[in-house]
């Protein structure tokens, strides 16, 4: 397995074209670049629906299971949750310290810190995020 060095799903340009915002020129000298910053956020995104949800997400594109408005959902999550990381800092990677305050936040609140809310919700309204396992007959 390569080690992953850019994200799948989104690009610089898609954030960019998303949010206004150019990561070549906002993180020039964090020690981090765009595709690096944009790779944590898809992974951490990805990762959460994975643990969360009955339907991995690795397997179902990988099976084409998605259609096209789901594919467009997920890569919008992306970039909200990549905004979202932008804006707030990333609170899985500082241990869950509010940079404002220097308060340490509880478990449930950086576990419900730690992903976009509205991302959470895009991918609930587009299925990919499902918490329960519907019986359909």
């Amino acid at each position: 397995m390569a080690i992953k060095t850019k994200a799948e799903f989104v690009s610089t340009e898609d954030f960019k074209t998303y949010t206004g915002i150019d990561l070549y020129e906002e993180l020039n000298g964090d020690g981090k670049t765009p595709d690096m910053f944009l790779r944590d956020c898809e992974d951490e995104l990805i990762n959460y629906v994975n643990l969360q949800s009955w339907r991995p997400i690795s397997k179902y594109v990988v099976e084409n299971y998605y259609g096209p408005e789901q594919m467009d959902a997920l890569k919008e999550a992306i970039l909200i949750h990549a905004r979202y990381v932008f804006y707030n800092g990333d609170i899985m990677e500082n241990n869950g310290i509010d940079p404002e305050t220097g308060r340490k936040f509880t478990d449930d609140e950086r576990k419900s810190a730690a992903i976009a809310p509205n991302a959470i919700d895009k991918l609930k309204m587009e299925g990919i995020l499902s918490l329960k396992m519907k019986l359909r007959f």
